[in-house]
């Protein structure tokens, strides 16, 4: 029987697409090949967001694996701007699940 994994990425820097893996997050990728590099994982498909590929491919490159992404799996945008406060408005997401941020524009 095949078995499915579904992981979320580690920490990364912030929310954009390409936000990269802080220090931590980098750690977080090697401890997790480390734990899955002898379960037979034999295809591994991510978000295209740099972090979560960026989580998976040490266990990809340990087990000479491709890692496939699919647009499927990306997340939500929260917003198009830099947030400072970003954790807190993830936070704010799993509370209130229709949670949208208004973009206000501004003339000068």
């Amino acid at each position: 029987m095949k078995k499915i994994y579904f992981v979320r990425h580690a920490q990364a820097t912030g929310q954009e697409p390409d936000a990269q893996l802080t220090d931590e997050g980098a750690r977080q990728a090697e401890q997790l090949a480390d734990f899955m590099e002898n379960i037979g994982v034999e295809y591994i498909v991510s978000s295209p967001w740099k972090r979560a590929v960026r989580t998976i491919q040490p266990l990809a490159e340990r087990r000479h694996l491709q890692v496939y992404t699919d647009l499927r799996l990306q997340e939500r945008v929260l917003c198009r701007d830099h947030l400072d406060h970003w954790l807190d408005v993830l936070e704010q997401t799993y509370l209130d699940e229709d949670l949208k941020l208004e973009v206000f524009a501004t003339t000068e």
